[in-house]
């Protein structure tokens, strides 16, 4: 073989691993961003259902808008986190309650989720605070804070 075919060869075989190295790449993005995406619409159907918990009256379960009633045992019935830390594991990722704050006239309740993809050695974690206010007024609504970001670990 003349140097030239040899030089064409050598060229293709690193323009190909240069490829698939690309897009494995990609695929590993895309599978990171829509677990993190996933993860973040599973929590906000989390953040539903303790809005729901709130207004709901504690003879069916709730928090009758009263801070002293939001718990963590109460919050981890109420939406079904019957695993170990007060956690609950589906398709996305893992859920936990993380703690409740409780400082009249507010309740604060941290809700965390670490997504299944990973990134190197992260994982997409989604961090989701809800501040309950006690009030006679029914407009008072909870204020709900989300953080999408990555960790190794909770």
């Amino acid at each position: 073989m003349g140097s030239n075919q040899i030089l064409l060869i050598v060229l293709g075989v690193i323009v190909v691993g240069v490829g698939v190295t690309m897009g494995f790449a990609m695929f590993t993005n895309t599978s990171f961003n829509n677990n993190k995406q996933s993860t973040a619409t599973e929590m906000q159907t989390y953040v539903l259902q303790l809005i729901h918990f709130w207004d709901t009256t504690v003879d069916l379960g709730g928090a009758s808008s009263l801070i002293n009633n939001v718990t963590v045992a109460k919050i981890t019935i109420y939406l079904g986190f019957t695993g170990a830390n007060n956690s609950l594991t589906s398709a996305n990722g893992q859920f936990r309650v993380i703690s409740v704050v409780t400082a009249s006239p507010y309740a604060t309740l941290t809700l965390k989720a670490l997504g299944n993809s990973k990134k190197g050695s992260k994982y997409p974690l989604i961090t989701t605070t809800i501040k309950f206010t006690e009030s006679s007024s029914s407009d008072i609504r909870p204020i709900v804070t989300t953080t999408l970001g990555s960790a190794a670990t909770f």
